[in-house]
């Protein structure tokens, strides 16, 4: 069996449910996890041995997921982001 667990660097994860933008993603969609490795694998050398565990690691059966219920969730924040294509169509080629 492996096992793998870990813990959010800040306290909380920003990821929503890709079914509903108002939920939070819970648990963690394995994909998320992997992507994570990997990343983190790419960012420390892409070392040959690590990759050979990742391969081993995307190679197994589908995980069964153990969590805990989610905590109270906060309402989720509105995000807005700025055009900022508008400076350009000023500009004068």
């Amino acid at each position: 069996m492996l096992v793998i667990a870990w813990q959010y660097l800040t306290g909380r994860c920003v990821a929503t449910d890709f079914t509903d933008r108002e939920l939070a993603e819970w648990p963690p969609h394995p994909d998320r996890v992997f992507q994570a490795l990997v990343a983190s694998w790419g960012e420390r050398g892409e070392d040959s041995e690590e990759r050979k565990a990742l391969q081993w690691l995307e190679q197994l059966a589908p995980p069964q997921l153990v969590a805990p219920d989610p905590v109270d969730q906060p309402k989720p924040v509105k995000v807005y982001v700025p055009v900022n294509d508008l400076e350009s169509k000023q500009k004068k080629y």
